[in-house]
């Protein structure tokens, strides 16, 4: 099953928005749904997080629960770059 990326985000302004991100072993899973349908993914420094979701939009209160999170964590969840999925 294909999962779509709902948003990106980094730690400060991106002035490029088609910038690369190398991924080795600096990620980890702050939050996984119960039923898989969307993860909360983030660099070990707070600079990077990803919220993957299986569908194109998620329900509020999930989302809204993985912006806690990721707020609780230190994360800057105002510089969240939304994706717009066609």
């Amino acid at each position: 099953m294909t999962c779509s990326a709902l948003l990106i985000a980094a730690g400060c302004k991106v002035q490029n928005p088609e910038f690369k991100v190398t991924i080795e072993n600096t990620v980890k899973e702050l939050d996984l749904d119960k039923d898989y349908t969307f993860a909360l993914i983030g660099s070990k420094k707070a600079k990077f997080l990803w919220i993957l979701s299986r569908t194109p939009e998620m329900a509020q209160a999930d989302l809204e629960r993985v912006l806690n999170k990721a707020r609780s964590l230190g994360y800057k969840v105002e510089y969240l770059i939304w994706v717009e999925h066609n």
